[in-house]
């Protein structure tokens, strides 16, 4: 144990200078956490460079949103919502701790749940109407032309499927605003929206359509977990971690994963209160340093 008593975070340069200032609230919690357990934090830039020396580091390393490859590396990685985070063997969130655990549904909105998610709403929606006006919105992702290994199709073909199997609706989507998409990408989606009236690309925000669809179709996207706090059902066609409530393709298959939108209402806070609060990192809670000693304690750490 000697020889580990070193954690090694790599951030980038601005979460960095934010941490080493004592400025971010999760890396003051850790840096306690360690502390009670006899372990030092330095602070690393997150280059592939730094990464891969960790390798011959003594101590642990902390990655953020990066690979852990090798055996005493773990990924950091925020639970979509601040201040909500995850410490994971792998990088995939397809395969975090959350996405295998089962759901223990409850069948009636707790007031906890209930207080929960109306606090989120406020933040992230304010006052947002929300509607049901008939159509599906669909936030696409990058890569749209190709099938990757953790979805059941690519997301062109999904397009296709989804307009199939919904007869009726219009399907609005968007693009992402962080992806560069490639010529071939976006002629694929124009001649989609030339050959079916019911498909669109939209730059209107997504925060509306979120608020104003009946449904969620996509990838992976977290507009669908996001869609949950405004009681929007959601179809899967990719592996992720939020998959529990879902409408999933690879795991139920085409035409069960689109009746499932049609299925009584989900108990929408009750899950969102289990995936964030009750299985993540709070950074903000009381309870911080011990769910971070947890997660690096199930991940294989030995502290």
């Amino acid at each position: 144990m000697d020889s580990l008593k070193t954690l090694h975070i790599f951030l980038e340069e601005g979460l960095k200078k934010s941490a080493e200032n004592g400025a971010h609230n999760l890396m003051n919690r850790i840096e306690t956490a360690m502390s009670s357990v006899g372990v030092s934090v330095d602070y690393h830039l997150n280059t592939a460079k730094n990464r891969n020396a960790s390798q011959g580091f003594q101590g642990y390393s902390l990655f953020h949103m990066e690979d852990p490859f090798h055996d005493r590396a773990l990924n950091l990685r925020r639970a979509y919502f601040y201040p909500f985070w995850r410490i994971e063997k792998v990088a995939e969130r397809w395969n975090f701790r959350v996405a295998n655990m089962p759901y223990p549904a409850d069948k009636q909105e707790s007031n906890m749940a209930k207080t929960f998610a109306n606090s989120m709403r406020k933040r992230h929606f304010g006052d947002q109407p929300v509607t049901r006006e008939g159509h599906i919105f669909m936030p696409l992702q990058g890569k749209i032309s190709k099938h990757r290994s953790f979805q059941s199709c690519s997301p062109l073909e999904m397009i296709k499927r989804t307009l199939a199997t919904d007869a009726t609706r219009p399907v609005i989507a968007s693009l992402h605003p962080n992806e560069a998409y490639s010529e071939g990408d976006m002629a694929s989606l124009r001649a989609l929206e030339g050959k079916h009236t019911r498909f669109q690309l939209s730059d209107t925000p997504s925060d509306a359509l979120l608020a104003s669809c009946d449904y969620v179709v996509t990838q992976n996207s977290s507009v669908a977990l996001k869609g949950f706090f405004l009681q929007k059902p959601a179809v899967l066609f990719a592996q992720i971690d939020f998959h529990h409530i879902a409408g999933n393709v690879d795991r139920v298959g085409l035409e069960a994963a689109f009746r499932h939108v049609h299925q009584p209402a989900q108990s929408y806070d009750s899950y969102l209160l289990w995936f964030l609060r009750k299985t993540a990192i709070n950074a903000g809670n009381e309870n911080a340093e011990a769910r971070i000693l947890a997660a690096m304690r199930k991940s294989g750490w030995e502290l």
